[in-house]
């Protein structure tokens, strides 16, 4: 075999092999190409399933009124709020009743508010006759707890014993001592707007829940004074109603009142799995009987909340 003959042998060779390398890396290039995945691809791929939203399991609190107070004469008020979940429920929240009682909620937060203002302080000592009280408040001499004797307080026990006790002529030295126009700027700048004094007095379901909400928030007056209103209400001495079925150890900041017809119980449930307002205002023609009713369904309503079968 000549010189150019073996020549053109090795060209040939070397043209053929770098056809085969070409057509390697070729083939590696495409096999690459086949395994890389684009951010966006791999995000689509990584992602979850959308889930569809969980339809909210439906509240039980209709049924749980309506099976408590169907055989009820006469008529109700409800306002039921959990105050963490905002759970709620409200029946004739919004009609009308008399206070009884319950007025001396007003006189209290308008006390603390002329307190916070300076007007009076907690030590101030305040006193009266019951002859004049009841002639302030045109109280006829048979329909007067008491006809004579001084009532004397400082402000703060005036407080305490018109709230724990219910104690109506320390409730009518306060009113005097900060007159009627202070209780109703109260009202007016808490918008309470269905309560008013007067003969009668009147109120609604709903402004005694907005009541006990701001108190609750610290919102009424300031978070001092609220903590102070709610301290007292703890210590509520008369417990036959939204307290009397609960466990030992729940406590409750309420306030009750009776008069003639009218039975009420208002305030807020404390809870380690949360808190809540009930408010009940009740017009039978059988208070005590209402008593029991309401009674039962405050731990029926506590037992809900707390999912709970504690007796």
């Amino acid at each position: 075999m000549n010189k150019i003959s073996r020549l053109l042998i090795s060209v040939v060779t070397f043209l053929f092999i770098i056809a085969i390398a070409n057509s390697i890396a070729t083939i590696l290039a495409n096999s690459k190409q086949e395994y890389i995945v684009s951010p966006i691809a791999e995000a689509t791929h990584v992602s979850p399933t959308p889930q569809p939203t969980p339809t909210p399991k439906p509240s039980m609190l209709p049924s749980l009124v309506d099976d408590a107070f169907e055989n009820l004469q006469g008529r109700f008020a409800i306002v039921i709020k959990h105050l963490q979940t905002n759970e709620s429920y409200a029946h004739n929240e919004h009609e009308i009743f008399e206070p009884a009682s319950l007025y001396k909620l007003w006189v209290m937060g308008a006390t603390m508010q002329q307190v916070q203002n300076g007007v009076i302080q907690n030590n101030t000592f305040i006193t009266d006759t019951v002859e004049n009280l009841n002639q302030t408040f045109q109280i006829s001499s048979e329909s007067a707890e008491r006809t004579d004797g001084i009532v004397s307080y400082i402000v703060k026990d005036a407080i305490v014993e018109m709230i724990t006790l219910s104690d109506n002529y320390s409730a009518l030295l306060l009113s005097k001592t900060i007159r009627h126009k202070t209780i109703e700027s109260f009202l007016k700048t808490n918008q309470l707007h269905e309560s008013q004094l007067g003969q009668p007095p009147k109120t609604t379901a709903n402004d005694i829940a907005i009541f006990f909400e701001k108190l609750y928030r610290g919102a009424l007056i300031n978070k001092d004074f609220s903590k102070e209103m709610l301290d007292i209400l703890k210590k509520q001495k008369i417990q036959r109603k939204i307290p009397k079925y609960l466990p030992k150890g729940i406590v409750t900041a309420h306030k009750t009142g009776e008069l003639g017809t009218f039975s009420h119980d208002t305030g807020i449930i404390f809870h380690k799995t949360g808190d809540y307002i009930l408010v009940i205002l009740t017009d039978t023609p059988n208070p005590q009987e209402t008593e029991e009713t309401i009674a039962k369904f405050s731990l029926t309503l506590f037992q809900y909340f707390t999912n709970s079968e504690d007796q």
